[in-house]
């Protein structure tokens, strides 16, 4: 019987690509192999197809089976050999695999990576504070969205902070928190939802604790952001009428 085609979206120098792809030759699996860092656009095309950020990507057939540890677990259960032989013929649930965005035909919001993206901090006279710490908290919010590919976009949610007591700046942070979110199905309006509330309402809490790590490493007593409600900014923001131009 012809097996399924295996494609695994891997980089030179990852341990778990490694493991793999010995687990793939020591079955005797031919699979074709495709280097993310070294192909163009193939991050991208990865990405595309549901799977995540990270390497290695998995796809038998059309079943996105994971990473490295999905395909081990899946062999130890002997439902990799059933997979190989059935292809795409065979459902994710069949071989217990959750089902990938792209197996639905519904609207799909999904995250799949978050990672921080760049970060600044400034204390101009250290932690020196002149009298009780009582500083003067200031909160910006920008969230913007890039195009990786189809249906991938990068959202990137930066938070500045800036204390002041007396006038004087005491501290400066800024964070710029990133993820990458699949949308597919999506009518326009629920595309901006998603960018200007759901999405920053998922990496908020990542940014949230990269100030509080920042501002204590400066030597600064314990310091939390509080929450914040973006499905109120959203709607403020949307029932803001137009800015007039001369």
């Amino acid at each position: 019987m012809t097996r399924a085609k295996v494609v695994m979206y891997t980089t030179s120098w990852c341990p778990y690509c490694s493991r793999a792809r010995q687990l793939l030759e020591d079955k005797g699996v031919e699979f074709e192999e495709i280097d993310v860092e070294a192909v163009p656009g193939a991050r991208e095309e990865m990405m595309s197809r549901g799977a995540g950020h990270t390497v290695p990507q998995i796809f038998v057939g059309e079943t996105h089976v994971g990473g490295c540890d999905d395909l081990h677990d899946l062999d130890a259960r002997g439902d990799l050999d059933k997979l190989l032989q059935t292809g795409a013929t065979m459902t994710n649930e069949a071989v217990g695999i959750a089902p990938t965005p792209e197996a639905t035909n519904g609207p799909v919001l999904a995250l799949q990576s978050v990672y921080l993206k760049d970060c600044s901090y400034e204390a101009p006279n250290g932690p020196r504070v002149d009298g009780n710490w009582n500083p003067q908290i200031n909160l910006d919010l920008h969230t913007a969205a890039a195009t990786l590919a189809a249906d991938v976009r990068e959202i990137v949610l930066t938070v500045t902070v800036s204390a002041k007591q007396n006038e004087a700046t005491i501290f400066l942070v800024e964070v710029k928190q990133a993820g990458i979110f699949v949308m597919r199905n999506l009518s326009e309006e629920d595309i901006k939802r998603a960018v200007g509330s759901v999405c920053p309402g998922v990496l908020f809490p990542y940014a949230r604790a990269a100030v509080s790590h920042l501002v204590t490493q400066g030597g600064f007593p314990q310091f939390l952001l509080p929450p914040v409600n973006f499905d109120a900014l959203y709607a403020q923001n949307q029932n803001r009428p137009p800015e007039q131009t001369n």
